[in-house]
């Protein structure tokens, strides 16, 4: 999709009561998003579920045609990438769903053959959810299986937490606009998730705010990229419950931990299971098993190559390191980049086997 594609586009998700559905269903009876824009109000009325205000809407094209171009414009400021559903690099596996995001925007690394295993569950998680959790995310890990969760706290911090601690992919789904990390104080976290190579993912555009409406639409997201999802802990309610019906309606294998009768937080994966929604979980090696997912063979050290190729800035940064740590937020001082110039670049870094990113956001050169 070119630019002026993905400018059209934008500006139709940006038309209210539009939704992936009926924009994709827009797209193809009228024959292109253009041809959207285009047409008159009498064609568009004679598609489904379109009324006289879209309709009315769509033909003043003006307006969300210039929201898209600051979106675009914001982006590029931010360091935010955009990927369309017809790009080559949207992940295949969430094109399987019903209503896949038309546009995704994120940072970190997407491709098409991006996939994972979603493990999600209560924010108020017991000391029994913090063990479970971080021994089926060692295990999913061990085996080069990238976890997908959606950056709340509970259930989902400490999956991502233990996949950063582990030095593996996560990627973490938002339900508002990826300049807006919610909560907040997950922050540090995302930026932990770029540069271990994994990747902070949403439909929503920069600006967009923290909306309870959004949550639900998120967990669609959260399963759609996942093989399977894991219900750790959830009470008779909660956002879990609905991420394990979406996967189920995907055709997703959705596992729930089981426990204790009398336990409220896991009421919720014991209902799942009583249903026929989940299997019952009772070891880690149950998930991969039953997918019957080939796994990789370890990836062997390759030899670096004596000099390496830096850019001006990944020179000025290696310069300014030392092989005891300094921070990142000193490096910045230093070197006077601005945030998202000095991160990818320490990715950039961190792939060539230059750097190391050290726990409390340190880094150092590799001996």
């Amino acid at each position: 999709m070119d630019k002026e594609d993905l400018l059209y586009l934008i500006a139709l998700l940006k038309t209210e009561n539009i939704g992936p559905v009926l924009a994709k269903n827009l797209i193809q009876s009228l024959g292109g998003i253009k041809a959207v824009f285009q047409a008159s109000k009498r064609e568009l009325m004679m598609i489904p579920k379109i009324g006289e205000k879209t309709s009315k809407d769509l033909t003043n094209i003006h307006q969300n045609l210039s929201e898209a171009e600051k979106i675009i414009k914001q982006c590029e400021k931010l360091g935010i990438s955009i990927l369309s559903y017809q790009c080559d690099e949207y992940p295949s596996i969430l094109k399987e769903i019903y209503d896949p995001p038309l546009i995704l925007y994120y940072k970190g690394f997407l491709s098409n053959k991006t996939w994972g295993i979603g493990v999600v569950g209560t924010r108020a998680i017991t000391d029994y959810g913090k063990e479970q959790t971080k021994i089926l995310t060692e295990y999913l890990v061990q085996n080069q299986v990238i976890i997908v969760s959606g950056m709340a706290y509970g259930v989902d911090y400490q999956a991502h937490r233990t996949c950063i601690d582990l030095k593996a992919r996560t990627l973490g789904i938002l339900a508002c606009g990826i300049d807006t990390i919610y909560p907040k104080s997950h922050e540090n976290l995302a930026l932990e998730i770029i540069l271990q190579g994994g990747a902070i993912v949403s439909e929503y555009p920069p600006g967009a705010k923290v909306n309870p409406m959004n949550f639900p639409l998120r967990n669609r997201i959260i399963s759609g990229l996942s093989k399977a999802v894991v219900i750790v802990e959830s009470g008779e309610q909660g956002g879990a419950l609905i991420t394990a019906q979406f996967a189920f309606e995907q055709n997703r294998e959705v596992w729930a931990i089981p426990g204790r009768i009398t336990d409220k937080k896991s009421l919720g994966c014991n209902l799942l299971i009583q249903k026929n929604i989940a299997k019952i979980y009772t070891k880690p090696s149950d998930v991969l098993e039953d997918l019957k997912i080939p796994l990789e063979k370890p990836i062997k050290p390759q030899a670096q190559p004596l000099f390496l190729e830096l850019s001006p800035v990944e020179e000025c940064i290696y310069r300014n390191l030392d092989f005891q740590g300094i921070e990142i937020e000193t490096l910045k001082e230093i070197t006077q980049l601005e945030t998202n110039t000095l991160l990818s670049s320490l990715l950039s870094l961190e792939i060539k086997g230059l750097i190391i990113q050290l726990p409390g956001k340190k880094i150092l050169k590799k001996q």
